[in-house]
C-alpha cells in the first residue's frame, strides 16, 4: 500500500510513489556514504546554513567548473536537505558519474539515470534521462 506525493519542480509537478521515494533515499544514502570518503573541499558546515536550491546550484556550479568531486559533495548534502527537484539533482548526479574523470563510474550513472525513468515520469529531464539510458546500456552494457 504505497501513497502517492507531489512534488514541485521548476513548474511541474512530480509525481512519486511514496515507495519510490523512499528508494530513492536509501539509494542516495548509501551513494553518500560511497563518496564521502573522497576528498572534496566541501564540508558539511559549508552548506548548513544553505536551502536545497543554493545547494543544487552550487552543484550546478562545480560541475561546469569540472570540479566534479564537489559536484557529487553537494548533491549528497543537497539529497539529505531537499524535499522538491529530487529528479533534477538526480539527473545533474548522473551526468556527474558519467563525466571522463575520476568519479567516472558508468554502472552508477546508469542506475541513477534509470531512478529518474522509473520513480520521476513527469520530470523535466525525463525523456532526456531514457535517452541515456539506451545509450549506456547499448555502448557499455550489451556489447556483443
Amino acid at each position: 500500500s504505497s501513497s502517492a506525493t507531489s512534488k514541485q519542480s521548476g513548474g511541474s509537478t512530480i509525481i512519486q510513489n511514496s515507495s519510490a521515494a523512499e528508494k530513492t533515499a536509501k539509494k542516495t544514502e548509501s551513494n553518500t556514504q560511497a563518496n564521502s570518503s573522497q576528498k572534496t573541499n566541501v564540508s558539511q558546515k559549508d552548506t548548513a546554513d544553505l536551502s536545497s536550491d543554493e545547494i543544487l546550484t552550487l552543484a550546478e556550479e562545480c560541475y561546469k567548473k569540472a570540479k566534479y568531486e564537489d559536484c557529487l559533495a553537494y548533491l549528497d548534502a543537497f539529497f539529505e536537505k531537499t524535499a522538491t527537484k529530487m529528479d533534477e539533482g538526480l539527473y545533474l548526479k548522473a551526468q556527474t558519474l558519467e563525466t571522463n574523470s575520476s568519479v567516472r563510474n558508468i554502472k552508477k550513472a546508469l542506475e541513477t539515470y534509470e531512478t529518474i525513468v522509473n520513480d520521476y515520469p513527469q520530470s523535466i529531464n525525463w525523456s532526456k534521462a531514457k535517452e541515456r539510458v539506451t545509450y549506456l546500456k547499448r555502448f557499455y552494457f550489451n556489447i556483443r
